[in-house]
């Protein structure tokens, strides 16, 4: 299945938007310039069992496995993108989400791990607090944290009060990315 997903990113690329992102500073080894809509859509197709290169259901299980090798071919930007779109919520363990929230390369892949699987997850909230309150963690690490806080903000998911908390920890980060997110959710508790 993994291959058939590769073939599907190959038959979509797009070259032009890869070297604008290139040119932009992205740095993956591998990027076919999907959309992240085109990249939801590959994503629904195998869920569904409707992949023209492979159509076929995956259990629960076989699913979870497919989204952890793609997570762990992080040589590829889509490949990393789609992981959190396919990996069955209920067999994520809270070990296993706050691992793949600490080994986002990029904040792209960070976004789009919030967004698509990680602010569903019920240890969300500890996720994010660990991680913001742990001195040793990076700036992409930072970042990641700080974008699950915000889905979970947004989601009603942890109290204003707590948010502003862990955001005001590390507002005055050096770090443009981090420093920038930690005001948006600090503005937000504010409205």
């Amino acid at each position: 299945m993994m291959q058939a997903v590769k073939r599907r990113f190959f038959a979509m690329r797009n070259g032009a938007l890869a070297e604008q992102m290139k040119s932009a500073g992205a740095a993956y080894k591998i990027n076919f310039g999907l959309l992240q809509a085109q990249i939801t859509d590959i994503a629904d197709q195998v869920r569904g069992g409707t992949l023209d290169e492979r159509p076929e259901m995956l259990e629960p299980p076989a699913m979870a496995e497919l989204a952890r090798s793609l997570r762990d071919n992080a040589t590829t930007r889509e490949s990393m993108l789609i992981a959190p779109m396919l990996f069955p919520l209920e067999l994520l363990g809270e070990g296993e989400a706050r691992q793949w929230l600490l080994s986002c390369p990029t904040p792209e892949v960070a976004d789009t791990l919030c967004l698509k699987l990680l602010r569903r997850h019920p240890g969300a909230e500890a996720i994010a607090s660990e991680i913001l309150r742990e001195p040793q963690s990076s700036d992409i690490q930072k970042y990641s944290a700080l974008r699950l806080l915000l889905n979970l903000l947004i989601l009603r998911s942890v109290s204003p009060e707590k948010a502003k908390e862990l955001a005001a920890g590390v507002a005055g980060s050096e770090s443009a990315m981090v420093s920038k997110l930690a005001a948006q959710i600090l503005e937000r508790c504010e409205a």
